[in-house]
């Protein structure tokens, strides 16, 4: 089970800024003293050095009071101001101050500064180069590319940190590339990264801090992906070292995720035990994203719990932290569960003004990552167009070279055309002929998209017909046979008894036709949407022996119909095989939508089986019929089973043709 939500607002709630508890004024009288000691210092280089940490200290509260300092920093070194590590020093500073108030002008900075290190050769141009580059990746993450902030760990970062032979360093890396990929749901390949960064950072080097928090998010990772017996040991590894540092900043968070692997266990007790620890850490560290951090934890407890009027308590204490900070992708999120939280406590008005705010929060998010794409495509065409017109300025010199060659030179281009025009004749008919392909599968693949749509309107109806119509008469009938059974007196005893038998026997005919009708078309479905149905779903097939937990997020109703009955049918089948097959005593069902993908997940802890891909072929009708909705709607799924382990299911679905029209 995972639940990709409370990684994301701890993630970005953590990337809001320092975790120093200290006020406007405090900041200031620390900035003043440590100023004044820099003043002190003998030499100008130092004395430069100096002030452009201060200015990065600064970036944090006050950039044109970091600007100061960094010009101040310039005049120190004019003496070598057009020197690469010089040039490269000041562009890195500069970046730091843009890197909230101006982020694309940050990432040209960052570029500009590697451009001038990247000639010098010294360990500590290295290190800024490293720090340059985490930076630029965080950027890139932040414009909704995690993949670039992982590519630029693994190939930009984390080389250099070999070449210095900076074990804590690389630690520190390896565990960013893992809460990276943690973050994009990759969890296993964030397992191997967790490894190497917790033996790096086992060396003597390294700090307790960053021992900590690589044990932590390990666990978190582990808790993410149900290996409790992991998460366990790992929390016990942490807990070794917090005793040294009980006053490390990252001991709210330890608590926190200890609160997430009780939830896993269904301990609440000790769960909401800890949730409370690392709350009471977090105040007195003054940390307003750590409190934030871990209200949040808290209120997926309470609501995983049923504990609602609790789980809204918790969001209303984290509402003042979103709200303040610039992070609009943290306010649609809280937005969206309150207004859940709401309609599910019945407060229906309430509920209609969270999803109002949730709306202009996504409509400004969406406006926000659309500005940033263009600025980056126009930063693509500038860069097309510099290297158009190298191109051209090559061309010029070929053609003058070519002007002094012999005529035999003539001989191998014409030769070489030649060549050329056999090789674009064969790629043409290899793309035809791949093309018509492509269209025969696409015929295909519409043919059977109409018969199932033809299908399922088919079932509609009926079931229509079956609710509305012959549900009605039935009804009737048990009312008509109700008065009969009222105006008897006490000597039709006999004939009373039977009316009853009957009246029982044409109740049940109700239901069952109800239930018939809603198998065939649930009418929440096309009422309210498809979260509300496989919630409806889920429920239903619960029984004593079985619990069934279903979780939604962030799932948008602009779907086509056809979409939502074959997403439904899929639960429907999955479920109805577990039923079947698994002898299991609790399952779990989520679905998300994110960056233009539907994510669903079907999970139990039954006896499984073992699988290989090659048995899909012997599998019944009912997988059959799963794969070739499958191939309808263009997705991928994924079987993770074994003999004693249960079963699990990923499924992911584009939704570009999905789209409600």
């Amino acid at each position: 089970m995972f639940y990709p939500s409370t990684l994301t607002f701890l993630l970005s709630m953590l990337f809001l800024g320092t975790l120093q508890a200290q006020n406007s004024g405090a900041v200031r009288a620390y900035g003043d003293s440590v100023y004044r000691k820099i003043s002190d210092m003998p030499e100008d280089e130092k004395k430069a050095k100096a002030l452009l940490e201060l200015s990065f200290f600064w970036s944090d509260y006050d950039t044109a009071q970091a600007f100061i300092y960094i010009r101040e920093a310039t005049k120190l070194m004019e003496t070598e101001k057009d020197s690469p590590y010089q040039l490269g020093l000041l562009s890195f500073y500069k970046a730091a101050v843009h890197f909230d108030t101006d982020p694309q002008q940050a990432k040209k900075l960052y570029m500009l500064a590697e451009r001038h290190l990247s000639k010098v050769k010294t360990e500590e141009a290295m290190r800024y180069r490293i720090r340059l580059w985490s930076s630029y990746g965080a950027l890139r993450q932040r414009d909704g590319e995690p993949n670039d902030y992982v590519d630029a760990l693994i190939n930009q970062v984390i080389p250099l940190a070999t070449a210095i032979k900076d074990t804590a360093l690389l630690g520190n890396n390896y565990q960013n590339v893992a809460m990276a990929l943690m973050n994009m749901q990759k969890y296993k390949e964030a397992d191997q990264y967790y490894k190497r960064a917790i033996a790096m950072l086992g060396v003597s080097s390294a700090s307790d801090e960053h021992r900590l928090t690589a044990y932590v998010n390990a666990a978190r990772n582990a808790v993410f992906q149900r290996h409790l017996e992991q998460a366990e040991k790992l929390l016990s590894q942490a807990y070794d070292v917090f005793k040294r540092i009980p006053l490390s900043t990252y001991g709210p968070i330890y608590h926190a995720v200890y609160g997430s692997y009780w939830k896993k266990r269904g301990n609440w007790k000790r769960a909401f035990e800890q949730f409370d620890l690392g709350l009471a850490r977090a105040r007195a560290l003054n940390s307003d994203e750590m409190i934030a951090s871990v209200l949040f934890d808290q209120y997926e407890t309470y609501k995983e719990a049923g504990r609602l009027p609790e789980a809204k308590e918790a969001l209303l204490e984290v509402l003042p932290y979103v709200e303040k900070s610039a992070i609009w992708r943290n306010k649609q999120r809280i937005y969206y569960n309150l207004a859940n939280v709401e309609r599910d406590l019945g407060n229906f008005e309430s509920s209609s003004a969270w999803f109002k705010k949730y709306a202009v929060a996504v409509d400004t998010l969406m406006e926000d990552t659309g500005e940033a794409r263009i600025m980056e495509l126009e930063r693509k065409y500038q860069t097309a167009e510099k290297e158009k017109e190298l191109s051209q300025t090559r061309e010029i010199n070929q053609r003058q070279q070519l002007s002094l060659v012999r005529t035999q030179t003539w001989t191998i281009i014409l030769s070489l055309c030649c060549l050329l025009l056999i090789a674009v004749g064969a790629i043409t008919f290899i793309t035809f002929r791949n093309r018509k392909r492509n269209e025969n599968q696409q015929a295909r693949m519409r043919i059977f998209e109409a018969v199932a749509q033809g299908e399922e309107q088919e079932r509609s109806r009926v079931a229509r017909d079956l609710h509305d119509g012959l549900g009605g008469v039935l009804a009737a009938i048990k009312l008509k046979l109700s008065a009969i059974v009222n105006q008897r007196d006490s000597t039709a005893h006999d004939v009373t008894n039977s009316l009853n038998n009957l009246i029982q026997d044409v109740d049940y005919s109700v239901d069952e036709v109800r239930r018939v009708a809603r198998n065939m078309m649930p009418e929440s479905l096309r009422s309210m949407g498809l979260e509300a149905a496989l919630g409806d779903l889920c429920k239903s097939l619960q029984h004593d022996n079985l619990q069934i937990d279903f979780a939604a997020d962030n799932i948008s109703a602009h779907k086509s119909t056809a979409f939502l009955i074959s997403v439904y049918r899929i639960v429907q089948e999955l479920l109805t095989n577990m039923l079947k097959h698994s002898q299991a005593t609790h399952a779990w069902v989520q679905c998300s939508e994110r960056d233009g993908e539907f994510y669903l997940s079907v999970e139990d802890n039954g006896i499984g089986f073992l699988y290989t891909s090659s048995r899909e072929n012997n599998f019944g009708m009912g997988i059959q019929n799963i794969k070739n909705r499958m191939d309808m709607l263009q997705g991928k799924w994924s079987i993770d089973t074994a003999p004693g382990e249960g079963v699990s299911i990923h499924i992911s679905i584009p939704l570009h043709d999905h789209r409600k029209n």
